[in-house]
């Protein structure tokens, strides 16, 4: 799955998330409403929100 997270946020708190079925799907989110620092992050195995399935972390801000 993808999910929004705030930066530094534990693996199941995620602010929104998708699950995917393959490398090639496309996803889409909104930003989040409240400016600050957050994190893109793809997971392995849809449903299991942990570390050691993180595969994709992409840190970006959303500013007024």
């Amino acid at each position: 799955f993808v999910g929004i997270y705030k930066e530094g946020a534990a693996p199941d708190t995620f602010i929104v998330y998708q699950p995917i079925s393959g490398m090639s799907q496309q996803v889409q989110f909104n930003a989040p409403n409240e400016t600050g620092k957050y994190e893109l992050r793809g997971y392995t195995n849809n449903y299991v929100f942990a570390e050691q399935t993180m595969t994709l972390l992409i840190p970006f801000e959303v500013s007024d």
